[in-house]
C-alpha cells in the first residue's frame, strides 16, 4: 500500500488527475490510496506534483518543457510524478499509470478504457522523463466530454489557438 501525496498547493487539475490515478490502481488491485499532503513515516509514497519541501532530493526541472514530465524513484520506496506544469504532471500520471499498472484508453468513453486485475502493482526502475516531439498536439472536430478525457489522455494539448478566417471580396472577417 502507498499514500498519494499532493503539494499543499495543489490546483484542481493536478487533484483531479490524482483521483484518476487511485480510481484506476482501486479498479486494477482493489487498493485503496489515501491522498494526502504530507507523507506518512515510513510508508511507500507516490508523490504527485512539487516535491515536498521536506525533501532532501529536489530535481531541477527548469528546462523541462510545459508539457514534459518525470517519473523519478529517488527512494527505494519514493515515485515522484513531476511535470514541467500542470499539464505535465497531468501526462505523467497518464504514462505511469500505462507503464506500471497496463491501463490503455482505447477508445473515448468508459467501454473504452482496459484496466488489467493484478494483485500486486510494482512501480520502479530507471527514471523517466518525456517531452512531446510537437509544441501543440490536438485533434479537431472532437466534441463532448468523453472525447476531450480521451485526447487529454492521449497527451493532446493545444497551447497554439487559431481560428479559420473566411476571404469575402477584398475583407477578411472572421
Amino acid at each position: 500500500a502507498a499514500t498519494v501525496i499532493l503539494p499543499l498547493d495543489a490546483s484542481q487539475q493536478v487533484k483531479d488527475t490524482a483521483a484518476v490515478l487511485v480510481d484506476c490502481i482501486r479498479e486494477a488491485s482493489g487498493a485503496e490510496l489515501p491522498v494526502a499532503t504530507m507523507p506518512p513515516r515510513d510508508a511507500a509514497t507516490l508523490c504527485i506534483g512539487a516535491p515536498a519541501v521536506t525533501s532532501s532530493y529536489a530535481p531541477d526541472l527548469t528546462d523541462l518543457d510545459k508539457d514534459g514530465f518525470e517519473i523519478l524513484f529517488p527512494h527505494e520506496d519514493t515515485v515522484w510524478i513531476l511535470g514541467g506544469s500542470d499539464w505535465g504532471t497531468e501526462f505523467g500520471v497518464y504514462e505511469f499509470l500505462e507503464r506500471y499498472v497496463g491501463v490503455r484508453w482505447l477508445l473515448p468513453g468508459e467501454h473504452g478504457t482496459d484496466i488489467p486485475k493484478q494483485a500486486t502493482i510494482e512501480a520502479a526502475g530507471d527514471n523517466v522523463r518525456r517531452e512531446p516531439a510537437f509544441f501543440s498536439r490536438l485533434m479537431s472536430g472532437w466534441q463532448g466530454a468523453a472525447q476531450s478525457t480521451w485526447t487529454r489522455r492521449m497527451r493532446m494539448h493545444g497551447r497554439v489557438s487559431f481560428h479559420h478566417h473566411e476571404v469575402v471580396g477584398a475583407k477578411m472577417t472572421t
